[in-house]
């Protein structure tokens, strides 16, 4: 139903969420069971990421939905600025669209 992806960085003690997927758009299944799933998945990744000694959990990115920021909230996640480093090609193709996002800024991280 959920599956999330991280990258850790034990010499800086970071955690970063780098994929979330659900099942939660498919009529099929219960919307709010899959959200106490994902939830429940953060609540125990963090706790395995915690007792592994490392000391930040970044959430990713920032967006102006007020349930998705109550969501990072509730694990007492506050708001970080973050730095973000990309190969040449890609940092050339993200130029290129001029569209901005926020998600290259500012993220929600705990445990700090």
């Amino acid at each position: 139903m959920v599956v999330h992806s991280y990258i850790e960085d034990k010499e800086t003690g970071l955690v970063r969420l780098m994929k979330s997927a659900s099942m939660r758009l498919d009529e099929r299944y219960d919307a709010g069971q899959i959200a106490r799933a994902n939830k429940l998945l953060h609540y125990f990744t963090i706790k395995h990421f915690k007792e592994e000694g490392l000391q930040e959990y970044d959430f990713v990115g920032w967006a102006n939905q007020q349930g998705l920021l109550e969501f990072k909230q509730s694990f007492g996640a506050a708001p970080l600025n973050v730095f973000n480093y990309y190969s040449l090609p890609y940092y050339l193709k993200k130029k290129l669209n001029s569209t901005p996002t926020f998600f290259d800024t500012l993220s929600f991280s705990i445990f700090s």
